[in-house]
């Protein structure tokens, strides 16, 4: 989905014969995915970590963080 607005409207010919420019913005655009996973999943993993011990420490059930 991050690229096929780019073919659709032809906005990509350098990268579509491949080569340095071609790896360079595959590699781009792979660090942006990873940046915004991490950057929603790591607080979320937290958030869903904290919930999980206020219902677990009713119970005397909890576990650490590490």
């Amino acid at each position: 989905m991050l690229i096929t607005s780019e073919y659709a409207t032809g906005l990509d010919p350098d990268h579509a014969g491949g080569g340095a420019a071609a790896a360079a913005a595959l590699w781009g655009k792979a660090a942006v995915v990873t940046g915004a996973v991490v950057a929603v999943s790591v607080p979320a993993a937290v958030a869903v970590f904290l919930a999980g011990q206020a219902i677990l420490g009713r119970q005397h059930l909890s576990v650490s963080f590490s």
